[in-house]
């Protein structure tokens, strides 16, 4: 039978804070050898650099081929020249290549159907001009370079950005940063990743990822590697104590999960706070009406308006196409109470002996289709031709009645 200093011992182990201590040293030793090793392979240039990057905003930036201008602290790149070419030039700099790996550029709304490069001169190759394409990240665009490689060497004396194609919406450029990709960009690159702002998508609903779409290293994959780690260090440690095992092992256990669950929490409720921002912006004070459109398919719903102005009051079966099947459910949504019908399944239209004069049909963002004005005929998807009344067309998008 044990003593009751035995017991006043055992009790006092019992509450000793100990093992929660033992849990964040767990913690702390996991993120820094995981840190240390994640960043010894991920870093490209040295693993400690004194060199300073260098960062130029828009006022820095001038258009040397194409059409823009500054707005605010941004430059804003409205139209490239007869050529389809645009140039934005950063010229007054002065850099070793030996000491810098990596030009990003960090733009807004960047078209898809445009190339972009960066072009850079060097005083090891007077009058030649150096170009690199850019890779693209969520609004940043980047190009890395290895010094004494591709003519990056020597001093770099002017750096640009070239956009070859078509701007149908201008091209607006925040900032351009210079760095040397040593461990400290490396890691300030996955805290912009984990932390940077991604609006609502159809994912958001189920599931929370945690920062940019296309990062290379996932904050929910980071903490459960570094949590299941400390708890194997935990268990290790209890395995080497001597004694009777501490009834708050258990507690240690669920303080390291609990630190890793309120991590994804505390992202997940910042990026919601910006979303609700946003929301409030786009959507406070606006009528009904004003905020349909002004929401993802606001486009179709003012198509869908025009639309029902040119149905009568009785409306037979109005087909609705489209290539897409969220915008062609949309459209269908939006002409009800009217007879509206969609293929959910292919958003393809019923072949033509099943279609009857009267009805109507409406094209919404579909290939296949063709209308000959002259003939009034309409037929889509290879088959035979009907008659009917063009009542509305924009952008493409139509309405008909078959006649």
């Amino acid at each position: 039978m044990p003593t009751d200093a035995g017991v006043t011992g055992l009790t006092s182990r019992s509450r000793s804070p100990r093992w929660l201590v033992r849990a964040f040293i767990s913690l702390a030793a996991s993120i820094c050898a995981w840190g240390i090793g994640y960043l010894y392979f991920a870093t490209a240039g040295p693993f400690l650099s004194s060199v300073p990057p260098q960062r130029f905003v828009g006022t820095q930036l001038t258009v040397s081929r194409g059409l823009g201008g500054l707005d605010g602290s941004r430059l804003v790149v409205r139209a490239t020249d007869d050529t389809g070419l645009a140039i934005v030039s950063l010229d007054t700099l002065e850099l070793r290549a030996v000491d810098y790996r990596r030009v990003l550029w960090t733009l807004r709304d960047a078209p898809d159907d445009v190339v972009l490069a960066t072009l850079w001169r060097t005083d090891q190759a007077a009058g030649k001009v150096n170009s690199a394409p850019l890779l693209s990240g969520n609004h940043t665009f980047q190009v890395l370079f290895t010094p004494g490689k591709d003519n990056w060497i020597g001093n770099i004396d002017g750096i640009a950005l070239a956009v070859k194609g078509t701007l149908r919406e201008p091209l607006i450029i925040e900032a351009v940063r210079i760095d040397a990709m040593s461990a400290t960009d490396v890691l300030a690159d996955r805290v912009r990743d984990w932390f940077a702002f991604t609006p609502w998508n159809g994912l958001s609903i189920n599931t929370a990822f945690g920062g940019l779409p296309d990062q290379p290293l996932w904050l929910p994959l980071v903490t459960a590697i570094v949590a299941l780690t400390a708890v194997a260090m935990c268990l290790a440690w209890r395995r080497r104590q001597v004694g009777p095992a501490n009834p708050q092992f258990s507690l240690a256990i669920l303080v390291i999960v609990a630190v890793g669950w309120i991590t994804l929490d505390a992202r997940w409720l910042w990026i919601r706070m910006q979303q609700t921002q946003l929301t409030v912006g786009v959507f406070s004070g606006k009528s009904p009406r004003d905020k349909h459109i002004a929401d993802l398919d606001g486009y179709a719903f003012a198509f869908a308006e025009q639309v029902r102005l040119r149905l009568p009051k009785t409306t037979p079966r109005v087909y609705v196409t489209a290539d897409d099947h969220y915008f062609g459910a949309r459209m269908a949504y939006h002409l009800y109470p009217n007879n509206a019908y969609v293929d959910h399944g292919s958003g393809s239209l019923p072949p033509p002996a099943q279609c009857k004069p009267g009805e109507y049909i409406v094209v919404f963002r579909r290939h296949g289709v063709q209308y000959d004005m002259a003939q009034q005929m309409l037929s889509w998807d290879g088959q035979p031709p009907l008659r009917a009344q063009l009542l509305l067309a924009h952008l493409g998008n139509a309405m008909f009645k078959l006649l």
